[in-house]
């Protein structure tokens, strides 16, 4: 049995690409254990665990999230300790989780084994619209020992190959739900907060943080007629921000929260709302290159969607026809809203959504990933 080790700069709490990729090789015959960087202890109780048949082993060297530089040092403690424990093991793959995965990977790797590199961001455009040059340097060095680049979005799989000169492309594996079987459309949201059906549900659902576009969201809504209504499922530090702005602009009855749902129950609440919307600014290459689950989230929960219009984004939605794109600044998010519930446009989009969603899903989209490592087995 072919064994991989999974390296992660997370404590593996919720990382759900993670899972299912572990998922898929597991039930794919492959012993595969994920090596968490559990930075904040979150999970003391819990350093070695098995779920699914994915083994678990958390390190613990203490730090911050979002603390930047002054991580530095737990992060070598943490390579240093992956590499004294990987010393004892036997495995034939390093299947490395983004930018500081890839850094264990290359410290740890020998030429008994093959490194697959995992790149879920653009990391070298990750703060910026302006390549950060330590950023390539750094990658470009590291990518020297790896053996197979993935990523997330076609744009980055291009902008990887020609900026490192790959031989070969990357391989596309997009970060997609399971499908999601649905009977018929349900009222859960409706129910919850009382409101009737001739209104029309507007929807976001995630972290609520700076730079997401939910304050707009809700600056759009003092524009819609009042028969809009915007739901935001989730939670985050922007929260006592949202409330102070929504009460200013008078919108406590048109503009709900939800606490995060247990992401097994998500797509049945995404179910009970008309549309989600997701205008993401564009602040870094990273944005304009990426390709959000939420997209493929909201079509598995059948219900159209108005997102920002970057490329990946903009080709998902027009390849299946399932909502419309929009500038994050133009002037035009509320026709555009407006639009799309137009009877015979938001008919088109339903009835084009649970073709889609047969096509998008992570039982799909994991065959790449199995071939991936077939044909690896394969090569001397």
């Amino acid at each position: 049995m072919k064994k991989i080790k999974m390296i992660l700069g997370n404590s593996f709490k919720s990382d759900i690409r993670v899972l299912k990729e572990a998922r898929t090789l597991v039930k794919n015959g492959y012993d595969v254990e994920v090596l968490a960087w559990d930075r904040e202890n979150e999970l003391l109780n819990k350093e070695k665990e098995e779920i699914e048949g994915i083994k678990i082993k958390r390190f613990y060297p203490k730090a911050k999230y979002g603390t930047g530089k002054k991580q530095i040092f737990a992060f070598i403690k943490f390579v240093l300790e992956v590499k004294k424990y990987l010393k004892n093991e036997e495995f034939h793959y390093l299947h490395c989780h983004d930018l500081d995965g890839l850094i264990v990977g290359y410290f740890c790797k020998s030429k008994d084994n093959k490194l697959i590199y995992d790149s879920h961001e653009f990391f070298a455009g990750y703060k910026s619209l302006k390549i950060n040059k330590k950023v390539y340097l750094l990658e470009k060095i590291l990518l020297r020992k790896v053996n197979q680049v993935i990523s997330v979005s076609d744009s980055i799989c291009c902008e990887l190959q020609k900026m490192y000169k790959l031989a070969k492309k990357p391989i596309l594996i997009r970060n997609i739900p399971y499908y999601y079987k649905i009977d018929e459309k349900n009222n859960l949201l409706r129910e919850e907060f009382n409101i009737s059906q001739e209104k029309k549900i507007l929807l976001f659902q995630g972290v609520f943080l700076e730079k997401r576009g939910i304050e707009n969201l809700i600056l759009m809504l003092t524009k819609l007629p009042k028969d809009f209504i915007l739901i935001l499922i989730g939670k985050g530090k922007l929260k006592e921000k949202l409330l102070k702005l929504i009460e200013e602009n008078k919108l406590e009855n048109r503009i709900y929260f939800k606490e995060f749902i247990k992401n097994e129950d998500l797509l049945k609440y995404t179910n009970s709302a008309d549309l989600a919307i997701y205008l993401l600014p564009l602040l870094s290459l990273n944005s304009y290159h990426c390709l959000p689950n939420k997209l493929f989230e909201y079509i598995q929960g059948e219900i159209p969607v108005l997102f920002s219009n970057y490329p990946n984004i903009k080709e998902i939605i027009e390849k299946y026809n399932v909502g419309l794109t929009v500038d994050f600044n133009d002037k035009r998010i509320v026709d555009k809203v407006e639009e799309i519930f137009c009877e015979k446009f938001y008919k088109s989009y339903i009835k084009n959504i649970k073709i889609a969603k047969k096509e998008l899903c992570w039982e799909i989209e994991e065959k790449k990933l199995v071939d991936l490592y077939n044909k690896l087995n394969k090569e001397v």
